[in-house]
């Protein structure tokens, strides 16, 4: 059963970077879509708090603010950053939702300085296919139905200060890294999937935190794996893109398999050197490598047993 949500998943990769290559439209790929199909599909039970409805909106708006930012504001990288950073957490906290990919679809626009509206209406585009194929998924026997309704529940004066604290540092963190990322060149220290990590991983309620080694493995194994596909396949071999894609996906599957573990931003991070410069692939790794020691050990020492009541912005991932 799940080695077809596999296949179903793959497919939907490989579609996707045909139609960036038939176009050549570069913007058509969108990494994330890829820890969607992950969370959406692959794994048993959704680690996102939200509706399929939820899903298509807050994706599609979180897409459109980061190109908006581009493309009408002229101010610093770090403050477009941190702009993104918190409109997203209000939406989140507004919708009482958990979807942290709309994270990255904020900012990946920023990093890349994507201007075309080609982005959000393609992010628009796969969420629905992504919201649509998980519901036939659902029809069809091939996962169990989810059952994300968000329901308001009553939050104490406590529990919304500590819930305010850990916002706090999560912003706080990821500014201070965003600034030497972007201050140093090496912005993909900072990349949307690892900001993405890292929030799930703050969540001490979460089982990844159980597994956070792991966790580290796959990141590293994830930019190698797409860095090495990127250059080798698509570069070196000059095969179409799909295929390099393909590998990385391939790849990525089965070290889930292999270390029994399933964490959606991952997949990801194997996926985003399909829509780099060749230059900028070559230290893809060490820049993740980098941004993953810090966030994940920031992760696991700074969100503390204090907080566990409390989490409204990230969720538990099953692994």
């Amino acid at each position: 059963m799940k080695n077809k949500r596999y296949l179903i998943s793959l497919i939907f990769v490989i579609v996707m970077i045909v139609m960036a290559e038939f176009t050549g439209e570069k913007e058509i790929i969108f990494p994330e879509v890829l820890a969607l199909a992950v969370g959406a599909w692959i794994s048993d039970k959704q680690p996102w708090k939200i509706n399929k409805i939820g899903l298509v909106v807050l994706m599609t708006l979180s897409s459109t603010f980061g190109t908006c930012i581009v493309r009408y504001f002229s101010f610093p990288l770090i403050i477009k950053f941190m702009i993104a950073l918190i409109f997203i957490g209000l939406i989140l906290k507004l919708t009482q939702t958990t979807l942290v990919p709309t994270i990255s679809a904020a900012i990946l626009p920023i990093l890349l300085n994507t201007e075309t509206w080609i982005y959000p209406i393609s992010v628009c585009i796969m969420s629905v296919i992504i919201v649509l194929v998980q519901y036939g998924m659902e029809k069809y026997g091939l996962r169990e139905c989810e059952n994300k309704q968000v329901e308001e529940t009553e939050i104490s004066k406590n529990q919304r200060k500590l819930e305010t604290i850990r916002l706090s540092k999560i912003f706080l963190v990821t500014t201070i890294l965003a600034a030497l990322a972007f201050t140093s060149k090496n912005m993909f220290i900072i990349a949307p999937p690892l900001i993405v990590g890292f929030i799930e991983l703050s969540n001490v309620q979460s089982k990844a935190r159980n597994n956070n080694k792991k966790i580290f493995m796959l990141f590293v194994f994830a930019s190698i794996i797409g860095m090495v596909s990127r250059v080798f396949i698509s570069e070196y071999l000059s095969l179409p893109l799909w295929v390099a894609g393909s590998i990385a996906t391939i790849g990525i599957f089965i070290c889930f398999e292999k270390l029994k573990v399933t964490f959606a931003p991952v997949a990801a991070i194997a996926l985003l050197p399909m829509l780099l410069d060749i230059e900028k692939v070559k230290y893809f790794p060490i820049q993740v490598t980098l941004g993953s020691i810090v966030l994940i050990f920031l992760a696991m020492t700074i969100f503390k047993e204090e907080t566990m009541e409390v989490s409204s912005m990230s969720t538990s991932i099953n692994s």
